[in-house]
């Protein structure tokens, strides 16, 4: 378990070639994210944003040593409708090496997972198909038990059609989308 506490939040975005700066001041000045008892492995059963935290800071389940590796099972909640489904899948964290980053020894993990077995019930009456993938290199400071830094792509492929005739212009959904995000440590205040 782990306490995952960032404040002092700066953000950066590039859309279509143009960035634009998110400060502090942006989202409060005393924005906090806490997220406690962070679950070793970032295993999802119940909430979304558990997998976005996991695909940002992920834990092994157990420790292992360079060259090893961990697999987790990773369940999506998927809303159809008024329904509430899962989408399953898995995320594997690998130990690749050892190397320095930011003046810090750092194990470099990387990691990829596939979210996209989504089972439909017949009683719906209605198509869907889900497919998340990804990729993600991370640097972990293990002398100071922190993260360094974390590079992850995120590609979803989404199709849903509801096959009503309520609404007939808003019963196909369709997503192709993917995220790159880039994270980098700034500070470690002591307390």
């Amino acid at each position: 378990m782990a306490d995952l506490i960032v404040t002092d939040i700066r953000e950066k975005n590039t859309i279509f070639d143009k960035e634009k700066m998110f400060g502090k001041g942006h989202l409060g000045s005393n924005v906090q994210v806490i997220y406690q008892d962070y679950p070793a492995g970032g295993q999802t059963q119940i909430l979304r944003g558990d997998f976005t935290l996991s695909t940002l800071f992920p834990l092994p389940p157990y420790d292992f040593a360079k060259g090893g590796s961990a697999k987790s099972p990773v369940k999506l909640p998927f809303r159809l409708q008024a329904s509430t489904l899962f989408v399953n899948g898995y995320h594997k964290l690998y130990y690749k090496e050892k190397a320095k980053k930011m003046q810090r020894n750092c194990a470099v993990l990387t990691s990829h997972w596939n979210v996209s077995d989504l089972k439909i019930p017949e009683e719906l009456e209605a198509e869907a198909t889900f497919e998340g993938k990804g990729k993600g290199t991370y640097f972990f400071d293990y002398e100071n038990h922190c993260f360094v830094s974390s590079q992850v792509t995120l590609h979803t492929k989404m199709y849903v059609d509801l096959k009503s005739d309520t609404f007939k212009s808003l019963n196909k959904t369709t997503v192709d989308a993917t995220i790159k995000i880039a994270l980098k440590l700034m500070k470690v205040e002591e307390e």
